[in-house]
């Protein structure tokens, strides 16, 4: 089934073959309405379909910025040479990250069993000598997986 332009064109272009190219085709004015119509809708669509990759352009000049600035966040201001290492490089900053807060959360850990420790060494009184050292034997108790 072919598409009403299409169907109007080889009408009107039938008349080709009958009339001179400045001659006085017996045309009818519904073809050449119509046909204007929908050259109308045609640029009207290649209008907005333009307009929507000017937009989807402008959208991916951000997030190209966006991306420039977590690899220059990564990598400390040095940037990265080319787009190809996807995620990798802001994976591995957190990765580094992660494992210098768990590094800390563990140090933290040891200093309040440190601190436990000093407290129970410094208890004169026997009673909070005992309280103090059970406190710390829980804390350890709970500290270990």
């Amino acid at each position: 089934m072919a598409l009403p332009y299409e169907s109007r064109a080889t009408s009107l272009r039938a008349l080709e073959a009958d009339h001179a190219p400045d001659g006085w085709p017996a045309v009818q004015m519904r073809d050449i309405s119509a046909l204007l119509d929908e050259v109308d809708a045609l640029r009207t669509l290649c209008e907005t379909l333009k307009q929507e990759a000017q937009i989807h352009a402008q959208e991916s000049r951000t997030q190209r910025s966006i991306v420039h600035a977590c690899y220059r966040a990564a990598t400390g201001g040095t940037g990265e040479p080319g787009n190809w290492h996807g995620a990798k490089p802001v994976e591995e900053i957190i990765d580094a990250l992660r494992q210098r807060a768990e590094a800390a959360e563990q140090q933290t850990q040891h200093h309040r069993e440190v601190l436990l420790a000093i407290s129970v060494a410094s208890t004169t009184d026997p009673r909070a000598r005992s309280m103090a050292s059970d406190a710390l034997a829980a804390h350890i108790k709970e500290a270990k997986p």
